[in-house]
């Protein structure tokens, strides 16, 4: 079971950060690329296949895995966080979700 949530964490932590970020700061713009976030899921992969996990929990992995990876893409292309330079050449518009959003509850 240890193995398993040592494995899982990467993951999560980095999903955890996307939502941080999405629905409580108020910009959307960050100095490094959000697609270094998808390193979190491939780390969470080679330490559930290090730590040999049974075939159901490797699945679950991958699962979270792909999770962690979609919603970074899916922050991006919603403009909800971007890189610096990217957030300048797409006109700096404003976030669709989350605080700083036009339907904001955070104010």
């Amino acid at each position: 079971m240890m193995k398993l949530l040592l494995a899982a964490l990467p993951a999560l932590l980095s999903i955890g950060f996307v939502a941080y970020r999405v629905l409580f700061v108020p910009v959307n713009h960050t100095g490094f690329t959000p697609h270094y976030l998808d390193v979190f899921s491939m780390a969470s992969v080679l330490l559930a296949l290090a730590f040999r996990l049974e075939r159901r929990a490797l699945w679950g992995i991958a699962a979270l895995a792909a999770l962690n990876t979609y919603l970074v893409i899916w922050a991006i292309n919603s403009q909800n966080l971007l890189e610096y330079e990217d957030w300048i050449k797409r006109g700096m518009p404003g976030k669709t979700v989350g605080a700083g959003s036009a339907y904001s509850v955070v104010p």
